[in-house]
């Protein structure tokens, strides 16, 4: 008697669905201790899409959907393992790269050649990429089951208690811009030889600009989980040990920030543009600015471990062609969105918030906006991490970040002068640098870094009615946001001690006192 098991006997091309997923599953599970699993899901949806039309179009010309099926996730496998390849072949990369794809290639025209129910193969492949999706998803499942969940502390949990000084027709608009990697202009014209212009013509405009201003701390997530919330990260949570590496609670006091709550308790609408960091993102806006293509870390990330530099460079173009292309048009979208009103038309206040990865690498910008060509990766890399995949070329930080601000100012100082001018009520417009540039960063070690170069921002406020007797030269992001709110919304919070923090990138929580070093 034979047994007959009918998954074995008509098993359906799963392997179609699963090989699009295994990539940004690796890559999830690689780096779950920054990114939630939901950052996947966009690339697993063109993947899906992708596959899905290449397997239709195929069936239709072999009229085999089997066959076809398996052919497609050959070459999918091939596209997500070309990185994987480089490097494991070393020296051998290009040699080992086309002898894979050749192999792939003969064995799925053979396939397509020869076969016919392929009931084997299906299952053989089926099971494979099951297996290749499952372990990362146990990876994933392990760091959700056994990371400590932060406790936002109770005085963070609710909209502070607003005494606004005026009716709520008469309160102002406010912007908060972050200029991601924008540093102080001491520490610009000193290291980098750059004359801020930008500071020039704010402070033209009626804005305060910190002369020694400082970021709280030397990362992105750290200084806008502590800037939004009013406080050190320390007092924000509970339950966080110094040596997790896990930025997840920052995530979480973003996307829940104090400032949010209690502008919004006061009567404002939040418009928010959307960032290419994935940790920058917000539950209750009334409103996200976003173009209708833009990629986040992890894409760049996703773009990067496939094949796509490589078929890049064969096409004559630089290995991140495309998805700098698409963080150009990106820039140009959000400075193009921003010299247009975002503001309310139902009288309602306004609270815009815009989290702009420029200077920041990767350096794409000439000072005239053209395009900077670079071999360089897509990914968001900086510090000595930017330098590590840099070995390969002779680009250097220091240019292409004034590449990167010269461009920024051209562009940024005329929209800050167009809201001020056609504003119909009062602006309060804060801008602020999460952190400086990186060329002298070692994020493992601080003794290696250059602190005042990493730490020292530009810090400007414009308030609406000039008065800037609550700033001072060496004000943080924390303090500036908690004059913010006292002067618009009339909190009473008081000023918390200046201070600046640096920690590694595998221990964020490890902080080391260098505010002296910063100043």
């Amino acid at each position: 008697m034979t047994l007959r098991v009918g998954f074995l006997e008509r098993p359906l091309p799963f392997h179609l669905l699963l090989a699009p997923m295994a990539l940004p599953l690796v890559l999830t599970s690689a780096n779950i201790y920054i990114i939630p699993l939901t950052a996947a899901l966009r690339s697993i949806i063109v993947g899906w899409a992708v596959v899905l039309t290449l397997w239709a179009a195929l069936t239709r010309i072999t009229g085999n959907a089997r066959t076809s099926a398996l052919f497609v996730t050959l070459m999918i496998f091939g596209f997500f393992a070309d990185s994987a390849v480089d490097t494991v072949a070393g020296p051998a990369r290009p040699a080992a790269a086309l002898l894979t794809w050749c192999v792939l290639l003969a064995l799925g025209l053979t396939i397509l050649r020869f076969g016919r129910e392929v009931r084997g193969l299906t299952v053989v492949a089926n099971l494979f990429f099951l297996i290749l999706c499952a372990s990362p998803c146990l990876g994933i499942a392990r760091f959700e089951l056994a990371r400590p969940v932060a406790v936002v502390r109770r005085p963070h949990l609710e909209a502070l208690s607003v005494n606004a000084t005026q009716p709520l027709a008469a309160l102002p608009d406010v912007y908060l811009f972050v200029l991601d990697g924008y540093g102080r202009a001491d520490v610009l014209r000193e290291l980098y030889g750059y004359d801020d212009t930008l500071v020039r013509r704010l402070r033209a405009a009626g804005f305060y600009v910190a002369d020694l201003g400082s970021s709280n701390y030397a990362q992105t997530a750290l200084s806008l989980a502590s800037s939004l919330n009013l406080d050190y990260v320390p007092a924000l949570t509970d339950q966080i040990a110094s040596d997790s590496a896990s930025r997840r609670p920052l995530m979480s006091l973003i996307r829940e920030n104090l400032t949010f709550r209690t502008f919004s308790r006061a009567g404002y609408r939040i418009v928010t543009f959307a960032s290419e960091y994935g940790m920058v993102r917000f539950d209750g806006a009334d409103q996200e600015c976003r173009p209708w293509l833009y990629l986040t870390d992890f894409e760049y990330s996703l773009y990067d471990a496939s094949a796509l530099p490589r078929l890049s460079m064969l096409a004559g173009l630089s290995r991140a062609w495309l998805p700098h292309q698409i963080r150009r048009h990106y820039v140009w979208w959000t400075l193009d969105r921003l010299s247009k009103p975002v503001t309310a038309s139902d009288g309602r206040p306004t609270l815009v918030f815009v989290h702009l990865m420029l200077p920041h690498p990767p350096f794409t910008f000439r000072a005239d906006g053209t395009y900077t060509w670079t071999n360089l990766p897509a990914g968001l890399f900086d510090g000595d991490h930017w330098r590590t995949v840099q070995r390969q070329s002779d680009e250097g930080y220091e240019a292409g970040y004034l590449g990167n601000i010269r461009f920024l100012d051209g562009q940024f100082a005329p929209i800050i002068e167009t809201i001020l001018a056609r504003a119909s009520r009062p602006t309060a417009i804060l801008i602020q640098g999460d952190h400086g540039p990186g060329a002298r960063l070692a994020w493992n070690d601080p003794s290696a870094s250059n602190m005042k170069e990493r730490l020292g921002i530009l810090l400007a406020m414009r308030l609406p009615d000039g008065d800037s007797a609550a700033l001072y030269p060496t004000i943080t992001p924390v303090n500036a946001t908690r004059v913010l709110l006292n002067r618009v919304l009339g909190t009473s919070l008081p000023l918390l001690d200046d201070r600046s923090w640096f920690s590694t990138w595998p221990r964020p929580y490890l902080f080391h006192d260098v505010t002296a070093q910063v100043r």
